[in-house]
């Protein structure tokens, strides 16, 4: 169900009694006009591989309209998964970008392909050796 109010206290007077109620998944946007579109639709419940039940989670279209991942359509389904996984994979490129940069600006600041140190004189020496009996 959709409703659009001109106040937020409007919009607090139609969501707090559904979300007392807590069978209601409620979604509040506010438009550029200022006005507030709130929608609900009955949180459903799915039973999981383990047999635990769990609210079903809810996914809001473009157009704004909420629905329940067990009511989106295949061809909606298989296009919202691929979403996710190119996301997930874009992120873990920048995370691995940021590593790399990171490590680049900590590896010059510890200046380390110079090998030698104020003097002039090599960083590298000579293990000393030693002789067991």
């Amino acid at each position: 169900m959709k409703k659009e109010v001109q106040t937020l206290e409007e919009a607090e007077a139609i969501v707090n009694p559904l979300m007392a109620e807590k069978k209601w998944a409620v979604s509040v946007i506010q438009k550029t006009e200022g006005s507030y579109m709130i929608q609900w639709v009955e949180h459903k419940k799915y039973t999981a591989l383990d047999g635990k039940e769990f609210f079903d989670e809810v996914w809001t279209t473009r157009d704004g309209d909420m629905k329940m991942i067990q009511d989106l359509e295949p061809e909606h389904a298989r296009n919202v998964l691929r979403m996710i996984l190119r996301k997930d994979r874009e992120a873990a490129n920048l995370m691995s970008d940021i590593f790399k940069e990171m490590a680049e600006e900590f590896g010059e600041g510890l200046d380390l392909d110079d090998d030698t140190d104020e003097d002039g004189n090599s960083v590298h020496t000579e293990p000393e050796k030693k002789i067991l009996h």
